[in-house]
């Protein structure tokens, strides 16, 4: 792997936890010597396990400081130690990963894309309306406005996790991935355009007509002038094919995994 494109500790860290009986060996050794060298030094006050300490750095607090350095140094401090945890954590995972009973499989090759009609599909786009004001009539009838300048803000608030069909030959996959944990100033719409060696593990299956923009906020079907300010015209198309009756390739149901990490191959 040449570079980390996404890295989600915190599930990272409960798997280990529970999953794989808190396997921290490398980042528990790492915080235990570093904890003995501050204790010795006596500018630290320690009150943290090193499991603590580990779920602190992640989160960029500094709870241990005594304040004895300036702001400026002491972010750069947290920013310093909070790679080297994740960098340890990383090694750890990878360990266990390799290991024969690792629940956590990994993909290559994989060919990823936003659903049609999804959310995922919305939020390629919501970020185009910061630069935009103004509100617009969703429901002439009731009145109804949208607010432009917030879409990008409820797009992300709707949901944690958005999902990306996977597609490599024959089969067909749903990887979800929280936003939030993408690295290196990477954003979403990057997914789709690099060659990634994937981790997660599988928490369930769902059809791409369930990952539609209409079933998840389970919008009136007669109402398609709401959906026309976002150009989806396919948002619909679900509802189509079960008013026919059609059996389609989107109703069929696809493992779906959440994502542990992503890098480049």
């Amino acid at each position: 792997m040449k570079k980390i494109v996404y890295f989600d500790e915190g599930s990272v860290t409960d798997y280990m936890q529970i999953v794989q009986e808190g396997s921290l060996v490398k980042t528990t050794e790492l915080l235990s010597q570093t904890q003995k060298g501050l204790g010795a030094s006596g500018g630290v006050d320690i009150k943290l396990s090193p499991f603590a300490s580990l779920l602190t750095a992640i989160a960029g607090l500094s709870a241990n400081f005594s304040g004895k350095i300036n702001m400026s140094t002491s972010y750069n401090t947290d920013k310093m130690a909070q790679t080297i945890i994740q960098n340890t954590l990383l090694s750890d995972f990878l360990t266990v990963c390799k290991a024969e009973n690792s629940q956590i499989e990994n993909f290559s090759g994989f060919t990823l894309s936003e659903p049609k009609g999804s959310l995922t599909e919305l939020l390629k786009i919501s970020a185009y309306t910061n630069m935009m004001n103004g509100r617009t009539l969703i429901d002439a009838s009731d009145e109804i406005e949208l607010n432009i300048e917030k879409f990008n803000e409820t797009i992300k608030m709707a949901k944690g996790y958005f999902e990306f069909l996977g597609v490599k030959e024959e089969r067909k996959v749903i990887f979800r991935f929280n936003i939030e944990a993408l690295r290196n100033n990477y954003r979403s719409i990057d997914l789709t355009r690099m060659d990634l060696l994937i981790y997660g593990v599988q928490v369930g299956k769902v059809s791409l007509n369930q990952l539609n923009f209409n079933e998840e906020i389970k919008l009136e079907t007669g109402k398609e002038e709401q959906l026309k300010f976002f150009k989806l015209d396919n948002i619909m198309d679900g509802e189509k094919d079960k008013k026919s009756g059609n059996i389609t390739e989107s109703g069929r149901e696809l493992e779906m995994f959440d994502v542990f990490l992503a890098g480049v191959i």
